[in-house]
């Protein structure tokens, strides 16, 4: 079987996030976040008791609780906003320095195989430790790495149907447990 398409960059930051999602625990993906809230609170604790010191028109605790919780729903928001922006310049900026080529997948006797003009990138079943499936590609976790096919290069649903079922009859009994985990996945193979 041999599929012809051009990868996209965003979908390779999706298929990225989703190999995040199901490879990692939630306390592995978000081991930063209370640093980040201490931070913030940090910072919303300092402004508030500088907006209680000069201005007492709330009074002491009602400057330090208002201004706190205002500056930490500022910090959060602005992070979130700073990663979008980053993501979102990041594909802009790849986009630019270098072009999209097309490439051809197809599936071998031992694993899976990616050939471009400029490379040829195989991976092998055993080496697959996690197939999972988004609403726009099926991707594969190999040693932390996200590798994928769009949806989109399939001519139907049910060929990104049987596609999933071929290669997961062939994953290792561990990938397999793993895989079954997600729901598309488990609905496809039964």
């Amino acid at each position: 079987m041999e599929i012809g398409f051009t990868p996209n960059y965003e979908e390779s930051i999706i298929a990225g996030r989703a190999a995040a999602r199901n490879a990692f625990s939630f306390w592995q993906r978000y081991w930063c976040w209370p640093v980040y809230l201490l931070l913030g609170l940090a910072v919303g604790w300092f402004l508030g008791w500088s907006w209680a010191h000069w201005g007492r028109s709330l009074g002491r605790v009602g400057g330090l609780a208002a201004s706190a919780s205002i500056a930490f729903l500022l910090y959060f928001a602005g992070a979130k906003l700073v990663m979008r922006l980053a993501r979102r310049l990041g594909i802009r900026w790849i986009r630019q320095r270098r072009t999209e080529t097309a490439v051809v997948f197809s599936i071998e006797a031992d694993g899976l195989q990616w050939k471009s003009a400029h490379s040829l990138m195989k991976l092998g079943f055993p080496d697959i430790d996690q197939i999972y499936e988004t609403e726009r590609l099926v991707g594969f976790v190999s040693a932390g790495s996200a590798h994928y096919v769009p949806k989109r290069a399939f001519g139907s649903s049910d060929e990104s149907r049987t596609f999933v079922r071929d290669v997961f009859q062939r994953l290792s009994d561990d990938a397999k447990q793993r895989s079954l985990k997600q729901n598309s996945v488990r609905v496809v193979v039964s």
